[in-house]
């Protein structure tokens, strides 16, 4: 396992209390492309699968609901690598 999969496991079991860099850093090892956002979120993208995109606030912590809502879109990600895409 590793580390950042680690990371993800502590964040499954508990999303409260995640710092928005923390958060970044997981959806950018999984493959999300980053896009500024306008004004207070941030925006990210999955190049292979249009259809994930996901806003994030910039506010610390992140509300437990946008954690959760980016555990499933990696959740998503991992089981599409998995099949072999």
């Amino acid at each position: 396992m590793t580390k950042k999969e680690k990371i993800l496991e502590d964040i499954k079991n508990n999303p409260n209390d995640v710092s928005p860099e923390l958060l970044h850093s997981l959806l950018i090892y999984y493959g999300f492309i980053h896009r500024c956002g306008k004004g207070s979120h941030q925006i990210y993208k999955h190049p292979k699968y249009t259809y994930m995109m996901l806003s994030v606030p910039n506010r610390r912590p992140i509300k437990a609901i946008y954690v959760k809502r980016a555990i499933e879109y990696i959740d998503d990600i991992i089981a599409f690598r998995q099949m072999g895409d």
